[in-house]
């Protein structure tokens, strides 16, 4: 199932599951996986039945420490509570994935975990519960009920003997207790409870933060049984029988008439998994693989001890079709398959550290990043998904060596650890690798940057990148005006590491101690398509089309002194004409140029900067546009600072330090033209 929600910018595949517990169902997440924060907006697209997935709700989940995650659940409204149900259904979620699970951590408090083998029903232990308070019963129907705090606020109407529970009108009378002034102003659940028989009864859920009715709710069916042990006594224990299922609750009573031991068991069971696509902002990550901007908070920790049968290999996959995995990417996978379950874990550098002032911080150049830890099998699907290749190379590592690794890799993937200053070609997703060995192994470890292929060819940055974006007219158009003349110097030693494959090849001349490191990779998942990204766009509608159309209509605007008059009416009835020339591609390259001038003095994004491209296309050129500019001596200034610095680019552009595209060339003689540098003495002042 693949669910697509609007936004603008790059798409983004985000896997989910959908399970239910006795009737509640819940979207799950792997917290590792998202490219940024839910909203209130987003959760409540996916949970709507009609036109999103479908559900009472979403848990996000992410580990915490050996055995302990967080399961952060949300209504289908984006409120937070603690939710029973979608509690023990993560719970069979991560069981299933062979997670060890013990304990999860809720908005309300850790929560245990517990398996009933004999039934094969997950259980949640809900934390103490305080005493009931009973209040008048808020509908005809009732004949007592109770206040209930179980993870979430409850009020509990029990119905008359006599009355059907199937005649309550569950949604009216419901929505008008949860919003009633006696529960303000967070509101509650409801639930109507019919004429109890022994240890078992029926009941009937009005969900807050849902609104409305839904198939079962654990909490409420505590709240509901606890009150109902203080009402007529009996066993600390009870059956809720609801729409979706059974719910078993077991309760130890206190002398303060307070409950511990709270359990609650039921079935839940997977429904269907399926892909939703995220649209973040088109940030470039030259290395991600990951959905780009996913932003963990906690990795998963290396086992202690690893077994000398763990080993360590490096992983490469192949360009992939969105334009935020076009560069490939890279990992490290630690395995062992000794242990219990087999630790199979890789870490990468490659996902965005979300945070305060993330996008502010992005323009500046100020691009953080951060190392996170996912099961190889996660990491394996989604290659096998998108039928992308993914090589592997084995690392010649003692068990030692290997445990030295995997420690750096658990400590660095710590919260307070995982962040680094992303630079595009310098410290990047593939990069860090190297970086990551020369840290652990010191002087033990040469990368053999001297036998970098790059460095006999003089390749430059420029020309490496290339191939990956080639495919792209539109992107690899971007990428040429963008970068400045630092991405033509030649790359220095193990420069081309920049790149997956480049670290690939890199890898093969490293040493430890003077013996390989690795060899020739070898293909774990072959690819199913070319290896670099491609986009075919018609030669109509690419950049060739786009820079001789500008040429043209400058031609035709200055052969034929061809203008448009704008004119406005004030308010004064009198209007303010307007004469402007024909020509687009004045405008057009004065907005490029303010964008190249602001990041070469406003950001830090250094690979930019000094970009040549300002000597014919600056932000002077808006100024050149105006009809003044043809009719007054400052006018003419503008435009023959701006004519000079273009007949500079066309006549010398070859001898400049920097490469430039060839499809621009049209576009710069039309901002000539459109310049008119023959005519440059000023009709007035």
């Amino acid at each position: 199932k693949r669910i697509t929600f609007a936004g603008m910018g790059a798409e983004v595949h985000v896997d989910f599951a959908k399970w239910e517990g006795a009737g509640n169902d819940f979207i799950l997440l792997d917290a590792r996986r998202l490219p940024g924060e839910l909203d209130a907006e987003r959760i409540a697209a996916w949970c709507d039945r009609r036109t999103g997935i479908g559900a009472d709700g979403v848990l996000v989940l992410r580990p915490l420490s050996d055995g302990v995650w967080e399961a952060d659940y949300r209504n289908a409204d984006g409120t937070r509570s603690f939710c029973a149900n979608g509690t023990r259904a993560a719970f069979a979620f991560l069981r299933g994935r062979g997670e060890r699970v013990v304990a999860l951590e809720a908005c309300d408090g850790t929560h245990e975990v517990r398996w009933d083998a004999d039934r094969g029903l997950p259980g949640v232990e809900l934390r103490p519960v305080a005493a009931p308070r009973f209040v008048p019963p808020m509908t005809a129907h009732g004949t007592a009920a109770a206040a209930v705090a179980t993870g979430s606020p409850h009020h509990v109407e029990f119905l008359a003997p006599g009355e059907e529970l199937a005649d309550v009108d569950v949604a009216a009378l419901g929505a008008a207790i949860r919003h009633d002034a006696a529960y303000a102003p967070a509101g509650t659940n409801v639930n109507f409870v019919a004429d109890p028989t022994g240890e078992e009864f029926a009941m009937r859920t009005f969900e807050r933060g849902v609104e409305a009715e839904t198939r079962a709710c654990g909490t409420g069916a505590t709240a509901a049984a606890i009150a109902d042990f203080v009402r007529r006594g009996g066993s600390p224990r009870r059956r809720v029988h609801m729409a979706g299922g059974d719910l078993d609750i077991t309760f130890t009573p206190a002398a303060d008439g307070s409950f511990s031991q709270v359990w609650l068991f039921g079935p839940a069971r997977e429904a269907f998994r399926g892909t939703v696509h995220w649209l973040v902002a088109a940030l470039l990550c030259v290395a991600g693989a990951l959905p780009a901007g996913a932003s963990p908070d906690r990795a998963a920790p290396a086992p202690a001890p690893l077994s000398d049968a763990s080993t360590v290999s490096l992983l490469t996959g192949s360009p992939g079709p969105e334009l935020w995995s076009a560069w490939g990417h890279t990992a490290i996978r630690i395995h062992d398959p000794a242990a219990t379950p087999p630790y199979d874990i890789t870490y990468n550098y490659g996902t965005f550290a979300f945070g305060p002032g993330f996008y502010a911080r992005f323009l500046r150049g100020h691009l953080d990043y951060r190392i996170v830890a996912e099961p190889f099998a996660i990491f394996v699907r989604e290659y096998t998904a998108s039928g992308r290749a993914l090589l592997e190379q084995p690392l010649d590592l003692s068990p030692d060596d290997v445990r030295a690794l995997a420690g750096y890799l658990a400590w660095n993937a710590a919260p307070e650890n995982a962040t680094y200053r992303y630079s595009f070609f310098g410290d990047n997703c593939a990069r860090r690798v190297l970086t990551v060995l020369e840290q652990v192994y010191g002087d033990r470890f040469d990368a053999g940057c001297s036998a970098d292929p790059a460095l006999a060819r003089a390749t430059t940055y420029r020309e490496a990148e290339a191939p990956y974006s080639a495919g792209d007219p539109w992107v690899h158009a971007g990428i040429e005006l963008a970068l400045g003349p630092r991405a033509d110097r030649p790359m220095p030693p193990c420069g081309s590491s920049f790149l997956p494959d480049g670290l690939m090849a890199q890898i093969q001349h490293a040493t430890l101690d003077s013996r390989p490191l690795a060899t020739a990779p070898t293909e774990y998942l072959p690819p199913e398509g070319a290896w670099y990204r491609t986009l075919p766009v018609p030669p109509a509608l690419g950049p060739w089309a786009l820079t001789l159309t500008l040429l043209a209509l400058s031609l035709f605007a200055t052969v034929f002194d061809f203008s448009v008059d704008i004119t406005r009416s004030t308010s004064s009835s009198s209007s303010i004409s307007l004469t402007l020339p024909l020509t687009l591609a004045l405008p057009l390259a004065g907005v490029l140029g303010t964008v190249l001038l602001a990041a070469w003095v406003a950001t830090d994004h250094y690979d930019l900067h000094g970009n040549l491209n300002l000597l014919w296309a600056n932000p002077l050129l808006f100024v050149a546009w105006l009809p003044a500019a043809f009719r007054t001596r400052w006018g003419a200034w503008v435009r023959g600072t701006a004519a000079a610095g273009t007949i500079l680019w066309l006549g010398a552009g070859w001898a400049l330090p920097q490469t430039f595209p060839t499809w621009a060339l049209p576009w710069a003689i039309a901002v000539l033209i459109s310049l008119q540098p023959w005519n440059l003495v000023p009709a007035s002042r």
